[in-house]
């Protein structure tokens, strides 16, 4: 049974504010931050967006839904959504809202944040919707923009029609157009929500707030430091990748100290702080990805860590924090590294392949020396082992945990007899053969 519930400046200003409640007589056209940093502002504010409807009913494609429904369309962009970053399907809810990940169908509505709601929510205008009574529900997208719209939607109970839409940009904007609502108008939800469903950007929340020929954006702050894991698995003494992204809005050069910390557990606890290291950096307006390496020393032994870069950009604080694993690897792939060392690479690991490959031996034939390398994708356990003719094992050459990765090996057979050798490499689902001359 159904329910029905009865850029920079704007930023820092909208930062001082407390976000008025609907118990006054009127009610605030912005508000935030949410502990991410979102804010929020429509067009009845001063300097605030400019509605202007976006019809895609001629150019775009109708989602045929049904009540409670829940349906995919591709997007042509990666969208950066708080923490992370999305790409291929948007999940669209004939309720008024869509997610990155979710396929709910919820249609009872809560307050932002809460655990009882669909996780990377975005809520134009999320109430008990139903579009197989009336109205209809389009889509639209390019490489510029991801536009849904629910044209003349009426409510569960068959009242009203509600034309609102919500536009995606390349640019990580996210923009509410309201075209026409009809009541009930004060048991929605307006607003987004991340993918642990812990941090949200409330906007309303079974208030009269919405209106017709309104719009609403909701903001990114001006600076914002993202920062991906490239080695989430690493061999003892080897070196941690990563790349740090920083979006810069303000429209001019940023600078400050970040520092990049080592901890020996998850989540950067500062009580198991093994290492800091300041660099001062200026960034440019616009996006600016670095990639760095992380030397780890062999006193780092085997377990859980984490990484964090954090500080202040002109007056902007910035922060992110990766988990990653040291392993125990062969002992012929240790690290002879002694301390700490962070270096920034023009580009990222070049020794990360993308697939685990064996591939032939060198010199062949060869004559008491060779070197045999394989390819892997990922770290895992890794067996390399060498046989006579007869299916004999001659020597083990690699038996443990590898790391991803260029690997070579040296043979030296200068106590065997001339002959065809083969030798045979399994990692984890791929296992190859090859076979080499010994000529003496």
């Amino acid at each position: 049974m159904h329910l029905s519930k009865s850029i920079f400046g704007l930023i820092l200003l909208v930062s001082a504010l407390l976000v008025v409640g609907s118990t006054g007589p009127a009610r605030a056209g912005m508000g935030g931050p949410d502990d991410f940093g979102y804010v929020w502002i429509d067009s009845d504010e001063p300097g605030g967006p400019t509605y202007s409807w976006v019809d895609i009913t001629n150019r775009g494609s109708q989602l045929y839904m049904s009540d409670d429904d829940n349906e995919p369309i591709p997007m042509s962009f990666t969208f950066r959504f708080y923490d992370n970053s999305f790409s291929g399907d948007l999940r669209v809810c004939s309720n008024g809202w869509v997610s990155f990940t979710s396929t709910s169908t919820a249609y009872y509505n809560y307050g932002l944040p809460s655990s009882d709601a669909p996780e990377n929510l975005l809520a134009a205008f999320w109430d008990d919707l139903n579009p197989a009574t009336g109205g209809q529900i389009w889509w639209f997208g390019n490489s510029d923009s991801l536009i849904v719209s629910w044209i003349n939607v009426p409510h569960y109970y068959q009242t009203g029609a509600n034309t609102f839409q919500i536009i995606l940009t390349a640019d990580d904007g996210i923009h509410y157009q309201f075209n026409s609502l009809s009541d009930p108008l004060n048991e929605c939800t307006i607003g987004i929500q991340n993918d642990n469903q812990t941090i949200g950007l409330q906007i309303a929340y079974d208030e009269t707030y919405v209106h017709n020929q309104l719009a609403v954006d909701i903001l990114l702050p001006p600076v914002m430091l993202f920062c991906d894991n490239l080695s989430p698995q690493f061999c003892q003494g080897k070196k941690f990748y990563f790349l740090v992204t920083v979006n810069n809005r303000t429209g001019g050069n940023i600078s400050g100290t970040l520092t990049f910390s080592g901890y020996a557990s998850y989540g950067c606890d500062p009580a198991n702080l093994l290492v800091a290291m300041g660099r001062n950096k200026t960034y440019p307006a616009g996006t600016t990805q670095e990639y760095y390496m992380l030397k780890v020393p062999n006193s780092a032994t085997p377990g859980q860590y984490s990484a964090a870069i954090g500080g202040s950009l002109s007056g902007n604080d910035v922060y992110c924090c990766m988990n990653a694993d040291i392993i125990d690897c062969v002992p012929w792939r240790m690290g002879d590294n002694s301390e700490w060392e962070l270096v920034q690479a023009d580009r990222p690991e070049a020794a990360l392949p993308m697939v685990t490959e064996l591939h032939q031996n060198y010199p062949n034939p060869f004559n008491a020396t060779t070197s045999i390398s394989f390819d892997l994708a990922e770290a895992g356990n890794v067996s390399l082992k060498v046989y006579d003719i007869s299916g004999r094992l001659v020597v083990t050459l690699v038996d443990g945990q590898t790391e991803a990765g260029e690997h070579v090996v040296s043979w030296d057979a200068s106590n065997l007899s001339s002959g065809v050798y083969f030798y045979k490499l399994t990692s984890g689902d791929y296992t190859a053969n090859k076979s080499m001359n010994l000529l003496k």
